[in-house]
């Protein structure tokens, strides 16, 4: 019943792109990552045959539309689009909290200059401007122009043929006026402006936490855990894992198929920044039919139906707990470990990685979309905020801590069309790895989110771990 309400196969048949597709029409959020959610929006996959040609497996050209909830952090299947896509919620925020600013500012000018027109037109001693009587002349009906009316015109004119001594005098009073007045009016923009600009620095630093882990993003994230069964996985375990700390972790450990010749290797997963391993039990399935061997989902804290408040520190220490259960459990404890991480989780899995990898259990890493450090991807995700990347205390420099990393191989798979971590930040962290066995995988048309819908994917992974638990030693590098 649950394979039929997904429009999935078996567990134990092959998987196709199609399976994963269909399971992402039905759970969107099935690859989802989320440094910001946009509006959803159709994208076209096409299955294609033994010679290459789009079928739906009945001898016509079809496809299947996929609805993708373009982030930061979408998912959906891959495409190549000419069109410039909408930037992420957090860049959104930034151009919001500008607007108001830019308004308050313009409506202050407005005001400054229409106080300065008002002083040099009806400034009493204002060079052409009116003096009382000049203003009784023009209010005044034309039938009451009389005699001394007439006198003060008159006076007025002669006024204004002062001596040019007196005339600049005159004029550098006013100037002197309209600059005191704009400059009294300025003041109230430059107060706010001061004020909106620490508000927001405050806003950035003290609540950044909630835009780097949106854990309630989608919605009910934190209530809805979607269950293994439900996409066709039989033998599974759900598990509550303590921390050091006193936080509750949830957890699935996930067999594959049982006297596999991979049965002895674990893949512990780390998803991205926003929803929970449920949503990412599409891709364990894939992973599961690929490659034979078993899936660890450790969810973080703050995230699903885990305890506590994400950050950086608790993440690291989570992602500890996580290990160490595998390496205590009787069942796992001589299996070679793998460990696979997708944006926030690669960076999450970098740092693991370099603490543990002397050990000699963990025998490779998987990072997919993952960025150098924060603080360099805070200016493509919110450029307003980029002269405040020194305020971002959540910093996950893989940068500085992946040239560590000498004993473990490491596959990197870039999306080339990656929305959110510019693919150049993969390209580096390429290029800074010092292990003994590095593979570079680009996936040409796959996006942040979309890129475990790429061909080739999932036989990247499955090669990479069979080369790795093998002993391969060769580096690899494909362009």
């Amino acid at each position: 019943m649950a394979l039929r309400a997904f429009g999935l196969r078996s567990h134990g048949s092959s998987p196709t792109l199609r399976d994963l597709a269909t399971l992402q029409h039905r759970q969107p959020w099935a690859t989802g990552d989320c440094f910001a959610i946009s509006r959803a929006r159709l994208v076209r996959h096409q299955p294609r045959n033994q010679r290459g040609k789009p079928t739906n497996g009945h001898g016509t050209t079809t496809g299947i539309l996929v609805p993708a909830i373009r982030p930061g952090f979408s998912s959906g299947v891959p495409h190549r689009s000419t069109t410039r896509q909408p930037r992420s919620v957090c860049l959104t925020l930034g151009a919001a909290a500008a607007s108001p600013l830019l308004r308050a500012l313009l409506l202050a000018l407005c005001c400054a200059a229409l106080h300065c027109a008002a002083l040099v037109l009806f400034h009493p001693a204002a060079p052409g401007g009116l003096t009382k009587g000049q203003q009784g002349v023009r209010a005044g009906p034309s039938s009451r122009t009389d005699r001394s009316s007439l006198r003060a015109v008159v006076l007025a004119m002669s006024n204004s043929n002062a001596p040019p001594s007196s005339t600049l005098a005159s004029y550098l009073e006013q100037t002197a006026s309209v600059l005191s007045s704009a400059a009294s009016y300025m003041r109230l923009p430059a107060l706010a402006s001061t004020g909106i600009a620490a508000a927001l620095t405050s806003l950035l630093y003290f609540k950044q936490k909630a835009l780097i882990y949106p854990s309630h993003m989608p919605p009910n994230s934190r209530t809805e855990l979607p269950r293994p069964s439900q996409f066709g996985i039989r033998d599974f375990e759900e598990l509550v894992i303590p921390t050091d700390d006193g936080e509750k972790l949830s957890a699935f450990y996930i067999r594959g198929p049982r006297g596999n010749k991979n049965s002895n290797i674990t893949v512990l997963m780390f998803h991205g920044n926003a929803g929970n391993i449920g949503h990412r039990l599409p891709i364990a399935r894939m992973i599961i039919n690929y490659i034979g061997c078993n899936v660890f989902m450790l969810e973080y804290r703050g995230y699903g139906t885990s305890t506590g408040e994400p950050d950086e520190a608790g993440l690291t220490i989570d992602a500890q707990t996580g290990l160490n259960y595998l390496r205590q459990r009787a069942e796992t404890r001589d299996h070679k470990l793998v460990i696979y991480g997708q944006s926030l989780g690669g960076a999450v899995s970098i740092k693991l990685v370099a603490k543990n990898q002397d050990a000699g259990d963990i025998a490779g890493l998987i990072l997919e979309n993952t960025f150098l450090s924060m603080r360099k991807l805070i200016p493509s995700v919110i450029p307003p905020a980029k002269y405040l990347t020194l305020l971002c205390h959540q910093v996950w420099p893989s940068e500085s801590i992946l040239p560590s990393i000498k004993s473990v191989p490491v596959l990197f798979l870039s999306g080339l069309q990656d929305e959110i971590v510019p693919p150049s930040h993969m390209r580096q962290l390429y290029e800074l790895c010092k292990a003994p066995s590095k593979t570079w995988r680009p996936l040409p048309g796959g996006d942040h989110n979309s890129s475990v819908l790429e061909e080739g994917y999932f036989e990247a992974m499955a090669q990479f771990v069979a080369e790795v638990t093998s002993g391969s030693d060769a580096e690899k590098v494909r362009l």
